[in-house]
């Protein structure tokens, strides 16, 4: 019966340091669970804040008040690309935009993107496309008119 005892207390410490050895990974799996977890939150936070103002700047040129400039307003005419330096973004979201005029109908192409660096120095870019059409404000009650 000894002999068996013996036995026992070998396999003793082979059973803990195999629960050791799991219970280290299970942990270090979960370590880099959470540090994923929380990489991906700020990529979707930082995606959400460039969708914003991409979003406020479609926005903006949707509020035109008159088809041909005007000092003081925002004129359906003035809608143009801008590559560098332009209003809108922010220090860490530089925006840019590129406006393609087209016929028949009248509308105006409109491609606004932002981009930024993350904490990982990885580039990512948000890019929005919409068409804004050539309808004079003054006369949109008109459309309804007849109804």
């Amino acid at each position: 019966m000894q002999h068996n005892q013996k036995k026992q207390y070998g396999s003793a410490i082979i059973e803990v340091l195999i629960a050791a050895f799991i219970f280290a990974g299970a942990l270090w799996g979960f370590i880099e669970f959470q540090t994923n977890l929380l990489r991906e939150r700020n990529l979707i936070k930082e995606r959400t804040e460039a969708l914003t103002l991409i979003e406020n700047k479609m926005r903006y040129f949707r509020s035109y008040t008159v088809l041909t400039t005007t000092p003081g307003q925002l004129a359906y005419s003035d809608i143009v690309t801008c590559a560098a330096a332009c209003s809108g973004g922010t220090s860490k979201y530089p925006m840019t935009w590129t406006v393609t005029d087209q016929t028949a109908p009248t509308r105006k192409s409109v491609q606004i993107s932002v981009t930024w660096t993350d904490n990982q120095n990885a580039p990512h870019t948000v890019t929005m496309n919409s068409i804004i059409a050539s309808i004079d404000p003054s006369s949109q009650g008109k459309v309804s008119q007849g109804l």
